[in-house]
């Protein structure tokens, strides 16, 4: 799908490889680093003499990728990001309103707030 799209153009990107190449991981651990990691490790070390928490590997290993990578949250990431969230919602999650409105009156029908007239639908 995303071969055929209009984004691949307008990236240079032709796979969604090349598009989101560190675009998740600096994303994750740049974001979760700068907005808890950090924080964290220095309320901890305030409030326990110093001393460094545990943390669980998974974190410790993208907050190092973090701190160690030199890839920043520059406007490429983050347009990377909203290029790809673009083309998933409308090509690959496509809203359906009248697939909406059915389910609607699927959920009333059940509930009892609906009359139930929905002919040639499974429940």
């Amino acid at each position: 799908m995303w071969v055929a799209s209009l984004q691949v153009v307008s990236t240079n990107a032709s796979t969604l490889s090349d598009l989101l190449y560190l675009t998740y991981p600096t994303l994750i651990s740049k974001q979760q680093y700068t907005l808890f990691g950090a924080p964290f490790i220095a309320d901890y070390q305030a409030a326990h003499d110093d001393r460094y928490p545990f943390l669980d590997p998974d974190p410790v290993v993208r907050w190092t990728f973090a701190q160690t990578n030199q890839t920043t949250l520059d406007k490429g990431i983050i347009n990377n990001k909203t290029i790809f969230m673009n083309w998933w919602n409308s090509e690959v999650v496509k809203t359906d309103l009248r697939l909406i409105w059915r389910l609607a009156q699927i959920i009333c029908c059940i509930r009892g707030r609906w009359p139930c007239r929905i002919v040639g639908m499974f429940i």
